[in-house]
């Protein structure tokens, strides 16, 4: 049986939330895979907003516009590092770790390619 669009999206609602999901957003800051961020947000590192999902009523985190630039405002990636300064992200990341910059990892935890905007600003400044 053929299903209509119009009936499904009057349904389940066509409006997507105004932030960006877990997935979107770690995939746009580079920081992959998402259960990365996903364990930033839970160790309160990193701020993120509990909406419901429209297409499935189901109540998911999301990065708000507010969020997202409180992680900016902290945090760089090497994509966002190549984006700011016009240069690569391999020969950033290289000035950084011959600096003696490293990623982000309280308590020895692995959260991938993240830096403290703090450290690096310093470093390549």
């Amino acid at each position: 049986m053929p299903v209509d669009h119009a009936d499904v999206t009057r349904v389940l609602g066509a409006e997507s939330p105004t932030a960006q999901s877990i997935e979107i957003f770690a995939k746009t800051v580079g920081l992959l895979p998402p259960s990365r961020l996903k364990r930033l947000i839970k160790a309160g590192a990193v701020p993120a907003t509990r909406l419901q999902n429209p297409k499935i009523r189901a109540y998911q985190l999301y990065i708000t516009a507010e969020g997202a630039a409180a992680f900016h405002r902290r945090y760089v990636t090497p994509r966002s590092l190549a984006q700011e300064f016009g240069r690569s992200w391999q020969s950033l990341t290289a000035e950084l770790r011959a600096k003696g910059i490293r990623p982000f990892s309280p308590q020895g935890e692995d959260f991938g390619p993240l830096y403290l905007r703090a450290d690096v600003v310093a470093a390549l400044s």
